[in-house]
């Protein structure tokens, strides 16, 4: 298996484990939102990535990409992996608002960072899903993803430690 496909595995992986702690989160707001934040714009980004692509190649989406609403469907995004890291960055003002603590902010928003943090700087500064050819791609080593796979695996095991506590 090449570093690559080790990288895809491990990466969609943790996407969707960071995923489903989100949607536990957020569903409850969401499901009955008028405000849709998600925008079709925000899907091109899974589409013109051509790693997030390799993603979703592996892990592929429940429904078509559609020009009009991207990959959001009535039971929301169909990425289980391969989402762009900004799906994972914002949260809207009803949801942070519900959190009850300050601390409980603090930690959904440390959550959302754990996608970007964990494709950052992949091949010197740039971001896995900022590196546009499959070359360069290549030229990623496991071992250095796997440092920032192994902060972000620490900071989400103290966050689901935190939260089973409550």
């Amino acid at each position: 298996m090449s570093d690559l496909d080790k990288i895809i595995t491990c990466y969609a992986a943790f996407e969707i484990r960071v995923r489903k702690h989100i949607t536990a989160i957020c569903f409850p707001y969401c499901r009955d939102c008028r405000d849709i934040c998600c925008k079709p714009e925000f899907c091109r980004e899974a589409a013109e990535s051509p790693f997030l692509l390799m993603v979703r190649e592996k892990f592929p989406a429940s429904a078509a990409y559609s020009e009009k609403q991207g990959w959001l469907t009535r039971k929301g995004c169909a990425l289980c992996a391969g989402r762009p890291p900004v799906c994972y960055e914002f949260f809207c003002s009803k949801i942070m608002s519900a959190q009850p603590t300050s601390r409980d902010r603090k930690n959904l928003e440390l959550l959302g960072l754990l996608i970007s943090g964990m494709g950052k700087n992949a091949l010197g500064s740039r971001h896995l899903v900022e590196i546009m050819l499959n070359e360069k791609l290549q030229r990623v080593r496991f071992s250095r993803f796997e440092k920032r796979l192994g902060k972000a695996e620490e900071i989400m095991g103290e966050l689901s430690s935190k939260g089973k506590q409550k």
